[in-house]
Formats: C-alpha cells, sequence, structure tokens
C-alpha cells in the first residue's frame, strides 16, 4: 500500500507549550469528487508533551487509490489543518506520529474516515439533461446537452472514466462496451450547470 509522508516541524517556546493539552486530531471529508475530488481534512487539538516534530500519513483501503496531493498549514500544531486528496471513494486513513527528534514519542494515532459514494452523490439536473435507455448495454444516449459538454463516468468507488463520445448537436452517444455490468454515475457538464445521472450498466 503507498503512502504519502509529510514532516511537520514545531518550535515550541518555553515549558508552557509542554504543558498544553494532549495532542488529538479530527478528520473529515470537506468536498466532494464532483467539485474536484474527496478531501480529507485533519484538525490539529493541542500538543503531545515532549514532541518537537509530526510525522504525517495517508493511505486507502485500495492500493489504486493513493492521496495526490497534501496541503500544510504552517502554524502551530493546536488549529493546524492537514489535508489529503484522494481521487476515489474509499476509506481513508490518516496517522500522524510524534518525534522528539528521532525518537517516536508514545504511540502513532490513527483515524479512519469512511467514504460512501452512493449515499452522498444524488441526482440532479435531471429534468432538462436526459440519459437513457437505462438500464443500457453497450452505449447510452444523453439529451439535451450542449455539444462540448464533458461526460464522465463513476464507479462506485468515486473512480472517473472518459468514455468514448460520439458528438451529434445536443445529442451525445456514449460507448460503454468496456465497462463491466453494474451501477455508474454519469456526470454531464461541469460547475454549476452539471447534472448527475444514475445509471444502470447490464
Amino acid at each position: 500500500m503507498k503512502k504519502i509522508y509529510v514532516i511537520l516541524a514545531f518550535l515550541f517556546i518555553g515549558p508552557a507549550a509542554i504543558k498544553s493539552q494532549n495532542f488529538n486530531f479530527n478528520s473529515a471529508i470537506t468536498s466532494s469528487l464532483l467539485i474536484g475530488g474527496y478531501t480529507v481534512q485533519s484538525t490539529v487539538t493541542g500538543t503531545l508533551p515532549g514532541a518537537s516534530s509530526y510525522s504525517w500519513s495517508a493511505s486507502s483501503a485500495s492500493a489504486s487509490c493513493v492521496a495526490t496531493q497534501t496541503v500544510l498549514a504552517s502554524s502551530l500544531p493546536s488549529g493546524s489543518v492537514v489535508s489529503f486528496g484522494f481521487p476515489c471513494c474509499i476509506d481513508f486513513s490518516i496517522t500522524c506520529t510524534a518525534y522528539n527528534g528521532s525518537v517516536v514519542v508514545g504511540s502513532p494515532l490513527t483515524k479512519v474516515i469512511s467514504c460512501s459514494f452512493t449515499t452522498s452523490m444524488p441526482e440532479y439536473g435531471t429534468n432538462t439533461i436526459k440519459v437513457y435507455p437505462n438500464p443500457a448495454h453497450g452505449y447510452f444516449i444523453i439529451e439535451g446537452s450542449a455539444s462540448d459538454a464533458e461526460v464522465i463516468i463513476y464507479d462506485l468507488l468515486g473512480r472517473s472514466i472518459s468514455p468514448p463520445v460520439q458528438r451529434q448537436g445536443e445529442v451525445l452517444r456514449v460507448n460503454t462496451g468496456s465497462l463491466a455490468c453494474g451501477v455508474y454515475y454519469v456526470r454531464v457538464g461541469e460547475g454549476q450547470g452539471a447534472s448527475l445521472h444514475r445509471l444502470i450498466l447490464d
């Protein structure tokens, strides 16, 4: 399983920092796939007595779904924010290990965040843009979209697929011959004008 490691080094001033509350962090998914990927954001609370730096790692339950970016705050531990971006929707694990120099302080702290693509992705925009037939076999039609509309298919892990599209005005024919049978979500367009459709391939 691939991991991304980032070191956060913090300076402590005097004994007051050592007496700070126990180190902890909470994690949550702060953005969805439809606006550029899943972001797992961890907010730090307190410091761990005796620690001078913290090492962060992010992993998922799938070796093919690894963190793609890390954004770190430059403030002291309490209130700092650490964010990891993932390309798919699955269980994410965030681990923080405290160090004093090269020596581990205490035990690594791990939080697991569950992501459910099927429950967090309701359909929308289906009144103006039609996707049919549904269930589909081999292809489906999109009607009512712009001729240059982007078409992205997502599986139930939230992984994106860019299918072959034949465009004839506002009618798009999307080839699904290479996809396995099952439930997918189809996003048509981008931003505020996008629509999302649940599609079954049989």
